[in-house]
């Protein structure tokens, strides 16, 4: 998912960003964060939302 972010907290948009994963709130970059915790973050938002099952929350773990 890409969107239009303000990067002023992490010192302005360089392009040596390109391809990164933040952490974003009420549109500002907050922090930088790994591939690995950006696909969990997502994952678990979209349980949140229902859009996937928890019985997969559930199998992963075991």
């Amino acid at each position: 998912m890409c969107r239009d972010v303000n990067m002023a907290l992490m010192g302005g948009a360089k392009e040596s960003m390109i391809g990164k994963h933040f952490l974003v709130h009420v549109g500002y970059a907050i922090s930088e964060i790994s591939e690995e915790e950006s696909e969990e973050t997502m994952r678990l938002l979209k349980i949140m939302a229902g859009l996937e099952e928890i019985d997969s929350l559930e199998s992963e773990s075991q």
